[in-house]
C-alpha cells in the first residue's frame, strides 16, 4: 500500500479515540470517534450509525460518512465566524461571480479556512479545517447568517436550537461532511453509438418517470469536486475503517447478546486557553448574539 496512504491512517489512528454505545438506536449502534490531538479540532466528536449484517455478523456503514458532528469551544469558532462575517459585508476580498453572486475566501491562520458567498436574503459561510495535525483534516461546515424578523439584526440560522451555552457545544447534523453524500445514477450502456439503460417505471403527470426500483439498475456515487473533498475522503475513509474495526471487535466480544456496556467519554477536553469573546447566554428564538462589527486581522489559533 502506499506509504502516504499508511502515513494518513496512522496520523488518524493515533489522533481520535472511539466509544461504541452499545445502546442501538434505530437498528443502528451509534460509534463516536474524538479527536484527543492539540489540533483546531481538539475534543471534536463525529457520530457514525454502524449497522450489523445479518448475513455474517460484520459491522458496515451504507452511507460510508458521518451523521452528527459536535463541535466544543464553539464560542472561539463563532467569533471568527462573525469576523469573517463582518470582512464580507465591508467587502474584503469579495469578488462577484457570473451569477451575480459575492464570493470572498479567508484564511486566517494555516488551521481554517473560510469560503462565503451571499444568497437571497442571507450569507452562508462554509469553514474548512486545514490543520495538518487534526484527524477530521478538510471538515467542512456551513454557517448560514440571516437577518432576524424580529429585530433585523444578522443571527446564525440553527445557534439557537443546536448550541448548549453550558458545555459550550454546538451539535451539526446536516451541513458538516467530509465524504459528500451519495447520489443514486442509472448507468448508460453504450453499443454501436446507442445508449441503452435498464430501468421500468411509469411517468407522472409532470412528464418525468417514476422509477420502479426493483426493476431498474441504480448505482450510489459520492461526486468529488475537488482535491480538497478528494482528500478529506481520504481521510474519512481511515477513520471509517479504524470504526469498522472497533465495532467489528465489539460484536465479537458481545456475541452471546449480553447487555452491552454504554462507551460514551463524557468528560470534557482540558478548557483551553480563550482568546476569544465567547456568547453570551440566548433569551430566546433569534436572540443569538451575533456581532457583525468584529475584526479578523490577527486572530490567534484558538
Amino acid at each position: 500500500m502506499s506509504a502516504i496512504l499508511n502515513q494518513i491512517k496512522e496520523s488518524v489512528k493515533k489522533g481520535v479515540e472511539v466509544n461504541i454505545q452499545g445502546i442501538v438506536q434505530y437498528g443502528k449502534y451509534p460509534v463516536s470517534v474524538k479527536d484527543i490531538t492539540n489540533s483546531v479540532t481538539s475534543g471534536w466528536e463525529l457520530t457514525y450509525r454502524i449497522e450489523k449484517s445479518q448475513f455474517n455478523g460484520k459491522a458496515f456503514n451504507k452511507h460510508e460518512r458521518f451523521s452528527e458532528l459536535k463541535m466544543t469551544s464553539f464560542s472561539n469558532l463563532y467569533t471568527m465566524i462573525q469576523q469573517v462575517y463582518s470582512q464580507f459585508k465591508q467587502g474584503v476580498n469579495v469578488e462577484k461571480r457570473n451569477d451575480g453572486s459575492n464570493f470572498a475566501v479567508y484564511q486566517p491562520n494555516d488551521s481554517l479556512w473560510f469560503t462565503v458567498r451571499d444568497k437571497k436574503n442571507s450569507v452562508a459561510i462554509t469553514v474548512t479545517i486545514t490543520d495538518d495535525n487534526s484527524p477530521f483534516h478538510m471538515l467542512s461546515v456551513t454557517f448560514v447568517i440571516t437577518a432576524s424578523n424580529q429585530n433585523g439584526q444578522p443571527y446564525m440560522i440553527g445557534y439557537d436550537s443546536q448550541y448548549d451555552h453550558n458545555t459550550d457545544t454546538y451539535t451539526e447534523l446536516l451541513n458538516a461532511s467530509m465524504l459528500p453524500n451519495k447520489h443514486a445514477y442509472v448507468p448508460v450502456t453504450r453499443k454501436d453509438n446507442i445508449g441503452t439503460i435498464k430501468a421500468a417505471g411509469v411517468v407522472n403527470n409532470e412528464g418525468l418517470v417514476e422509477i420502479d426500483y426493483d426493476q431498474t439498475e441504480v448505482v450510489y456515487l459520492q461526486k468529488v469536486l475537488n482535491e480538497r473533498r478528494l482528500l478529506a475522503g481520504i481521510y474519512e475513509k481511515a477513520i471509517l475503517e479504524i470504526v469498522l474495526d472497533k465495532s467489528n471487535e465489539y460484536f465479537t466480544a458481545n456475541s452471546q447478546a449480553q447487555q452491552p456496556m454504554n462507551g460514551f467519554n463524557q468528560s470534557s477536553m482540558p478548557h483551553m486557553q480563550n482568546a476569544f469573546h465567547a456568547p453570551q447566554t440566548n433569551q430566546g428564538l433569534n436572540s443569538n448574539p451575533f456581532n457583525p462589527a468584529l475584526n479578523l486581522d490577527n486572530t490567534p489559533v484558538f
